[in-house]
Formats: structure tokens, sequence, C-alpha cells
């Protein structure tokens, strides 16, 4: 089963917009609008490449602050926590890369069809993860600290059972 993930996935203040991908890298333009950001958290298993092509983000990466404009990148090497918030008053465009792609695109490939028949929302994004880690997908992000990933996956993996989420499990599996 495939869907289509080259579409923009808005999930609350975020924007994400797969443009391709193959093993090597995983390619998507992404926004986000003033207020926004992403708390700590780690790719285990990709490095992220950033290009800020609008606006201006604050970086936190192993605790040190840097702000990037348009026109400037940052790297983001695998398993180092980070976080990220739109330093500006307008909303923040980039292209983000993840190298190599893991299983990104599966994961995107997960959410976008939950979300074909209404917006996605967080709840989509914890279907996405209970999903991904039933079918035995490398977790796309781990949020920091490490107890704080233990504790999100154990209440996602309980809605999931509550809510019965394995009902989707069938559709994604290859």
């Amino acid at each position: 089963m495939t869907t289509n993930i080259f579409k923009p996935l808005i999930v609350g203040k975020e924007t994400f917009h797969p443009l391709s991908y193959n093993e090597q890298e995983f390619v998507m333009k992404y926004h986000l609008e003033p207020g926004g950001g992403v708390p700590p958290h780690a790719h285990l298993y990709m490095d992220e490449y950033f290009e800020v092509l609008k606006g201006e983000m604050k970086f936190k990466v192993n605790g040190e602050t840097v702000l990037k404009k348009a026109g400037e990148e940052i790297m983001v090497p695998k398993g180092v926590t980070h976080s990220i918030s739109n330093a500006g008053k307008d909303q923040v465009e980039m292209t983000v890369k993840y190298m190599p792609c893991s299983d990104t695109h599966r994961f995107f490939e997960i959410v976008c069809k939950l979300s074909e028949q209404k917006p996605a929302t967080i709840k989509t994004m914890m279907q996405g993860m209970y999903i991904a880690d039933k079918l035995k997908l490398r977790q796309f992000s781990h949020p920091q600290p490490i107890w704080a990933n233990q504790m999100i996956m154990s209440i996602v993996k309980f809605m999931g059972k509550l809510s019965g989420w394995d009902k989707h499990i069938g559709q994604f599996q290859r």
C-alpha cells in the first residue's frame, strides 16, 4: 500500500511538504508559523540538514543556541539533541533533508494516509507513531530526554490499544 506523500501536511503550526526521497535522503519543504516550534528531540538514524529560505529560525543544538536567517544552513548529526523555533514574526520556510532516508518516507506515508479523510492533528501523528512501532519501522524522532521518549511511547501504545488503532496496521504492511 502506498499513498501520495508529496502534498502539504499541516499539523498545528507546522507544514510538512515532502518533495523527494530515495535510499540516501528524504527532502521536504517545511513551514513554521510564528510562535511555533519543535521541542528537544533527536533523530537516531539520520543526520538532519536545514536550509532557511525565508524568515529566522532559532536552533538549540546540544544546549547551544544558534540563529539562522534566510540563505543560511545548519546540520544536526544523528543522535544529537536539538529543538527549533520560529524566531521572528513571519512564517519561516526551510528545506529539510534527512540523510539517509531511513524509514522517514514510510512514516509520512502512514500519516498522510490517516489524514486523507480529515485534517491531520497531533492524534494523527500519535497514530502514525503507533503504527510505525507495530510495523517495527525505525522511529523518526525521539523526544528528549530519553525518559520523555519512553513516556510518550507508553502513552501512544496505551492510546493505540484503547482506541483500537490496530485495525489500521494491515493497510501499511508490505
